[in-house]
């Protein structure tokens, strides 16, 4: 196993023994994926890093160094389902707004508007060409049923998101024109195989960046 690929491993494991909150892990509980002599050393480094906090025995990490850590897990060979899957639901959707960042989106969390009814869209990524509304779903199983029932309620929130964006001004001021598209999106841990489902993006985290690539209103047509 590559050096490279052990600091991943190492990052994923602290985020799955740190739990809710900032922790802490046990330094004893990490051994697993390095060996003892070398631990120390790494964990020293993610410290120095500003990844997370050591104390004695004790390793600590706030929610902004636990989104650091999932990304430099990710970075250094670590699966992005086994990541999202070792953090909490918001921790879920920073990890998907930093991606999107990276790709140059301008992203807004837990956006609220109100059209007939009061709304929410976990997540709003403008980007030059396109733009995603996103609803972070971080199931570990989910039927077809269910997941069709999640896009169908996300295609129509994303309706009434843009008549809102429109009628408000609001699309303009954050950077969305008047004729860009706007794809409403369901974001998952896991591949469903479902794909574009009447408009929707059924879109498992391990992919977003290759759809945010990839995406064309063509390909998004119901």
């Amino acid at each position: 196993m590559s050096e490279r690929l052990l600091r991943g491993l190492l990052a994923l494991e602290i985020l799955k023994r740190l739990g809710p909150g900032e922790g802490p892990a046990r330094v004893s509980e990490l051994g697993s994926r390095c060996p003892d002599s070398s631990l120390r050393e790494k964990l020293s480094e993610m410290a120095e890093g500003g990844l997370v906090r050591l104390e004695g025995d004790l390793v600590y990490a706030s929610a902004a160094q636990k989104l650091e850590l999932a990304l430099f897990a990710i970075e250094n060979g670590a699966a992005f389902d086994s990541v999202g899957r070792a953090m909490d639901w918001r921790g879920f959707e920073d990890l998907a707004g930093e991606i999107l960042k990276g790709m140059g989106f301008k992203c807004f969390k837990h956006l609220r508007f109100k059209v007939d009814r009061r709304s929410e869209i976990d997540l709003l990524a403008i980007g030059p060409l396109f733009s995603l509304s996103i609803d972070c779903k971080r199931w570990r199983s989910a039927s077809r049923g269910e997941i069709l029932k999640a896009a169908e309620a996300q295609k129509k929130r994303t309706m009434e998101l843009r008549m809102w964006l429109g009628m408000a001004g609001s699309g303009r001021a954050m950077g969305l024109s008047d004729d860009a598209p706007l794809f409403p999106v369901v974001l998952t841990l896991q591949d469903h195989g479902i794909g574009i489902e009447d408009g929707v993006a059924i879109v498992p985290i391990l992919k977003l960046r290759d759809f945010a690539m990839r995406a064309d209103p063509f390909s998004m047509a119901p």
